[in-house]
């Protein structure tokens, strides 16, 4: 699993549950931008880890792990391959 995949799923996961739209545009935006409150946050960490069977730490909550899709991703992805060495 790559972090761009994990971030495409994050965005779907987003679009069709948090925010009720079809899609997100593969343009980077930040969390604040899409109006994206913190408990939406705590929703897309949950979705992460049980969709990939893991548990983040608690330093996923800082803020920059937490300001875009593309960092949470690669801060899920980051510690996906951490956890399997």
């Amino acid at each position: 699993m790559t972090a761009t995949e994990i971030c495409k799923d994050l965005k779907k996961f987003v679009a069709e549950e948090i925010l009720e739209v079809e899609q997100l545009t593969d343009q980077q935006q930040s969390f604040e931008q899409l109006g994206i409150q913190s408990l939406d946050i705590l929703e897309m960490i949950y979705f992460l880890e049980s969709s990939y069977h893991c548990k983040l730490p608690r330093e996923v909550l800082q803020e920059g792990n937490i300001s875009s899709f593309e960092n949470l991703a690669e801060f899920a992805h980051k510690f996906l391959l951490d956890s399997k060495t």
